[in-house]
């Protein structure tokens, strides 16, 4: 909503596209410290599929602008790297509980 009331007062869509990415980027660090600490608590399908859409939209554009790019590229970033992240530590806590299963059946 902040973005479309800086549209309104300053009649640039480029003001109200800044404000929705800042909104996004900050929206995601909750879940990206989340996907940190308890990835196996996180679904990396829905964000897999967030950064496919957005990839597909822009892929689909005609003209890259600003307006255009800014948003789907900061979800496209945004989600892919939470997929990373999820990935990433799933395959470092597997090893560590690995190790832990090995050690206790010997």
């Amino acid at each position: 909503l902040l973005g479309i009331v800086l549209w309104l007062l300053s009649n640039d869509p480029a003001t109200a596209v800044v404000m929705v990415v800042i909104v996004s980027l900050l929206s995601g660090l909750p879940t990206l410290h989340h996907a940190w600490k308890q990835p196996y608590e996180e679904t990396p399908a829905a964000f897999l599929a967030g950064a496919v859409g957005s990839l597909i939209i822009l892929a689909g554009l005609e003209q890259f602008t600003f307006i255009g790019v800014a948003l789907p590229l900061t979800i496209l970033l945004t989600d892919g790297l939470i997929v990373a992240v999820i990935a990433a530590r799933r395959s470092a806590m597997g090893l560590v509980k690995r190790k832990k299963s090995a050690r206790v059946k010997a």
